[in-house]
């Protein structure tokens, strides 16, 4: 292993850090390439496929963002937290209250979710530490982002990306209603969201519209952990959560399994689509009657001139019967999914963004480490230049580039250059 000396060198030339952020990278880089030196000599790291456990990956491999596990400076070192000002007070979940803050050095505006451990409370004190552990394995497009995390006392400190845009029920309440292809790009990106936890073995259990939030170029981002649990394939759940409209009738059973999801998602399809929850109740109790035994109404007058596609989507995910309603990977197969698709995808990406991935994957251990460090750090405004290129590569739309996506891109191009007489390459 380098000393350490000689990896703050190295990285000081890869990239312009400022000092602060050079010794949290330095120290994690570290770690890092230690882990990994580690787990070749134990047999379970293959340098040449790359490939870590599961159980790494969910631990300790970058996938999770190990710098948040690292600071230990004062939050307020970092942040301006606006104590007392109600006006920053963007809301209160089961789990936390949800402030407006500043980075001091930049001024840029953040999301601060605080949570409080209760040395008597165990049970409580294992779901907090659950959400952070799930908000910390989370990187994707149209999820709330997971910036830094700071520990005082029995604070515990998460801060995350702002979504300035509001919440997805209140532009609701103020249009009514959506139009088809409108309702048809957010949920594709909402099943993209579940699509992504569930292949890493985690149920959120609490989709909403109140739990979707739109960023500053208005892109919906899935928030709110706190009730999310990690479930192995087969296994069951039997705490019975979740908000009445949205719950789904096996939980209500209290014997449940991811697909309580696709439920969720099939009532805000349908809530987009008409204005009115599928099954409406003056009480907590009558929604909940209704749910567990009420009539799916798909003749609506305001479902008038919807496609058949979106009304057999709807039915698709409010099927009762577990076993005939989609998972999130066949939800994103359906039909009305694949309508009004981007035609990003269908475009070959910059010749820059190519040459930056071919040198990435020559680059040493510990130069990938740090780039991953910087690549937590970014917020919305300064991903949105890169959006257009990751479509071009996530060729499903699900959020997401697969080694199949990469392959795939690169055949593209490869038989563009032979085909126009261009320089191909392997």
């Amino acid at each position: 292993a380098l000393p350490e000396l000689e990896i703050q060198r190295q990285v000081a030339m890869m990239f312009r850090v400022n000092p602060a952020r050079l010794r949290r990278f330095t120290k994690i880089a570290t770690q890092t390439v230690a882990l990994e030196e580690r787990m070749i000599r134990q047999g379970s790291f293959n340098k040449q496929e790359k490939r870590y456990p599961t159980a790494l990956i969910q631990g300790h491999h970058l996938i999770e963002n190990m710098v948040n596990q690292e600071v230990r400076r004062d939050i307020r070192e970092v942040y301006h937290l606006n104590l007392g000002n109600n006006q920053c007070i963007l809301g209160a979940g089961m789990s936390g209250t949800v402030t407006k803050v500043h980075q001091i050095a930049t001024g840029t505006a953040f999301a601060l979710k605080t949570l409080t451990l209760n040395e008597e409370v165990d049970a409580q004190n294992l779901d907090l530490k659950n959400e952070l552990r799930i908000m910390a394995a989370l990187d994707h497009p149209n999820i709330v982002r997971l910036v830094e995390t700071f520990y005082a006392g029995p604070n515990v400190y998460l801060v995350m990306e702002l979504c300035a845009g509001g919440e997805l029920f209140d532009r609701l309440i103020e249009r009514g209603q959506f139009k088809e292809d409108e309702v048809r790009v957010m949920v594709r990106k909402i099943i993209s969201v579940i699509k992504f936890c569930h292949e890493r073995g985690i149920v959120h259990r609490d989709l909403k519209l109140e739990n979707i939030l739109f960023d500053s170029t208005n892109e919906p981002k899935v928030c709110d952990f706190g009730l999310s649990k990690y479930l192995t394939t087969g296994d069951f759940l039997d705490q019975k959560v979740g908000t009445p409209y949205y719950i789904a009738p096996e939980v209500l059973e209290g014997n449940y399994d991811e697909k309580v999801d696709l439920w969720s998602v099939g009532v805000i399809t349908y809530m987009l689509l008409s204005g009115l929850p599928p099954f409406p109740g003056d009480t907590d109790a009558d929604v909940i009657r209704a749910v567990r035994c009420g009539a799916l109404n798909l003749a609506l007058e305001e479902f008038r001139g919807l496609s058949s596609d979106a009304i057999d989507f709807m039915r698709a995910l409010l099927e009762r019967n577990t076993k005939r309603r989609p998972s999130a990977a066949e939800a994103m197969a359906l039909p009305w999914m694949a309508g009004g698709l981007s035609t990003a995808s269908c475009e070959a990406p910059l010749v820059e963004t190519v040459q930056h991935l071919l040198k990435y994957a020559e680059y040493p251990t510990l130069k990938k480490v740090a780039l991953e460090m910087v690549s937590f750090s970014f917020t919305s405004a300064e991903l949105k230049s890169m959006i257009p290129e990751f479509h071009k590569f996530d060729l499903h739309n699900c959020g997401e580039i697969s080694i199949g996506d990469f392959r795939q891109v690169f055949t593209n191009l490869t038989k563009a250059n032979n085909g126009t007489g261009g320089g191909g390459g392997d």
